[in-house]
């Protein structure tokens, strides 16, 4: 999945090294959050989900919002750079924060996602 984040970064002429740390964290904030809804369930199985998932389905869906994904790190690297970047980024964490009532795990896990987004 990186090599392929990272062609689709050559081909829109964006830097494949900062595209594939942007999703490696990605991968990281998702680790985080299977991580501990596992331990949820193992604590609580009346919580645990009772069908699986599509995988197939689930995968397009990933495959699709890597293009966006990628097109938007594309399209935002003078953002990225500027030294209002991170103050930026802290307001639409919070944002999202407010915004989702997100839990502990998950502002974790957005926060993680994240981390190498400014340049």
């Amino acid at each position: 999945m990186l090599d392929s984040v990272a062609e689709l970064a050559r081909e829109q002429g964006a830097d494949p090294d900062r595209v594939v740390r942007v999703f490696r964290d990605q991968i990281e904030a998702s680790k985080i959050v299977q991580r501990g809804l596992h331990r949820t369930w193992q604590q609580h199985p009346e919580q645990a989900p009772t069908e699986r998932p599509d995988l197939g389905r689930v995968r397009e869906e990933i495959n699709r919002l890597n293009v966006g994904i990628v097109t938007a790190i594309t399209e935002s690297e003078r953002d990225r750079d500027s030294l209002l970047c991170g103050v930026g980024l802290l307001l639409a964490e919070l944002q999202v924060d407010h915004r989702r009532h997100l839990d502990a795990l998950h502002a974790r896990a957005l926060d993680r996602s994240v981390a190498a987004v400014c340049g």
